[in-house]
């Protein structure tokens, strides 16, 4: 369901309501144990069920550059990874499950701006307050927490007749839970450069992802007697070299939108 009301020429409000389905995917169902190490495996879960999910957001749009919402959505019988742990062989089994109803609610804000002619940003920030449960051995456990997510991703006209741009791009993820695991806090930062040439048909651009190496993924669980931790890294970090060329006469192409979007007004009103 979706209602959208125009309070003003650059300004709307809208109601937004959805009800979903969310069903795993195949190789969660798969039973067979992957083993790490030793001590460690991972195994799917051929019993996990479909989990239901509803949302309700409210949406409000200042022009093309300012976006607000405040969200809430519940699911019932969400699907989580988890981690188990055998005091009597000492091993860790990651698995899938149905842990049980959780609920999150928050707000969304996005701005899109310029300042001067020679920097354009982009920006993005979300506040929810996240409420989980976790059903284990017939123990039924809740944990709550307050997350945040910003990024920002900039433009930076280096010359007058913008043929050289740099970009700097950012993002922070504050430490979070997923049922009774809890999340560690990462962020990231890339930067880069390009220059356009031969008329700007082509250019060429370098770009550094994840400079100081922090996109790092560390989950734990601090649950009865299981105490247990694992950091997962990936090759988040790079250099990224492209080059890109035009062919055709982008003239040509621009005088034929203008020339089919003439026709296709000349058919709508008749002429």
């Amino acid at each position: 369901f979706y209602a959208m009301l125009q309070l003003n020429e650059t300004q709307h409000l809208a109601v937004n309501y959805g009800r979903r389905i969310v069903r795993p995917e195949f190789w969660r169902f798969n039973p067979f144990q992957i083993y790490q190490n030793p001590y460690v495996y991972t195994r799917g879960n051929p019993f996990l069920q479909p989990a239901f999910t509803n949302t309700l957001e409210v949406q409000y749009t200042l022009g093309q550059n300012y976006f607000f919402a405040l969200s809430y959505s519940s699911s019932k019988g969400f699907i989580s990874g988890i981690t188990i742990q055998d005091n009597q062989d000492r091993t860790l089994v990651n698995t899938y499950s149905n842990l049980g109803n959780n609920w999150e609610s928050g707000c969304n804000i996005s701005a899109s701006y310029s300042v001067g002619t020679k920097w354009e940003s982009n920006n993005y920030l979300q506040i929810a307050y996240k409420n989980d449960q976790a059903s284990l051995d017939t123990a039924v456990f809740r944990f709550s927490t307050w997350y945040a997510y910003v990024s920002s991703n900039n433009i930076f006209y280096l010359s007058n007749d913008r043929s050289w741009t740099g970009e700097v791009n950012a993002w922070y993820g504050a430490p979070s839970i997923e049922g009774y695991q809890r999340l560690s806090e990462n962020w990231e930062l890339s930067i880069g450069v390009s220059k356009k040439f031969w008329e700007k048909k082509a250019s060429l651009g370098l770009l550094l992802t994840d400079i100081f190496y922090t996109n790092i993924n560390t989950t734990s669980i601090r649950l009865n007697d299981q105490r247990s931790a694992f950091t997962k890294r990936t090759d988040s970090r790079g250099v990224t070299l492209t080059f890109m060329y035009r062919f055709g006469d982008t003239n040509m192409r621009e005088m034929k939108m203008r020339k089919t979007g003439s026709e296709d007004e000349k058919r709508r009103t008749g002429e």
